[in-house]
């Protein structure tokens, strides 16, 4: 076997660069939820969307929520769009999000 008939391997590397993030503040916890509206944030993946509403069911169940929002990301394999994230913030005191499969 020569060299001319061997095929070319190339090899790649998986790794990302290194990424530097700027901190941030986290929000102040809520006292309690009694009164607060939910933010449902579904991201596209198998049963979320059931995880998100169970959840929601069990907090109705334990405080006097108001409102319940409930968005779902257009697409699965992409990041939400920010008019999509600052409208549930507008109508939400608290968001969930919830990764199925």
């Amino acid at each position: 076997m020569t060299t001319d008939s061997l095929k070319k391997m190339i090899a790649l590397d998986p790794r990302a660069d290194e990424v530097i993030v700027e901190s941030i503040t986290m929000a102040p916890r809520l006292e309690s939820l009694d009164g607060k509206r939910i933010g449902l944030l579904f991201d596209g993946r198998l049963n979320g969307d059931k995880l998100l509403w169970k959840v929601a069911d069990r907090i109705k169940g334990q405080y006097e929520v108001g409102e319940v929002t409930f968005r779902a990301r257009p697409n699965v394999s992409d990041i939400s769009p920010p008019e999509l994230l600052d409208e549930l913030a507008e109508k939400s005191d608290v968001a969930l999000i919830a990764i199925g499969d």
